[in-house]
């Protein structure tokens, strides 16, 4: 399995925005072959921090999506409404039981 793990600080004026755009692009992320689960949390302490995790089924499957217009199209929704956001690949090996960052 591999995750996509995506820390957000929206804009505080930008968040009823950014969490619209969130739940729409959900809908058609759905669509794409090889995804587990994908979840957004939000931060107990800030409300303008957020955590979205994907979850694939392989590498294969997470690399095809992060070469995807529709990846490319959530990163240009990041730059806008976002004043940072760190972006970290894991490969979960069931060999090993460890997780390895891949960035």
């Amino acid at each position: 399995m591999s995750t996509v793990n995506i820390l957000l600080r929206v804009y505080p004026e930008k968040r009823g925005e950014f969490l619209q755009t969130l739940r729409s692009m959900q809908g058609n992320l759905k669509e794409e072959p090889g995804l587990l689960k994908s979840s957004l949390y939000g931060d107990m302490n800030d409300p303008n921090v957020f955590h979205l995790i994907e979850e694939w089924e392989t590498q294969e499957t997470m690399e095809r999506y992060i070469r995807s217009e529709r990846f490319s199209i959530l990163i240009g929704v990041l730059k806008v409404l976002c004043a940072e956001s760190e972006v970290k690949y894991h490969l979960i090996s069931s060999k090993l039981g460890a997780m390895v960052s891949q960035v």
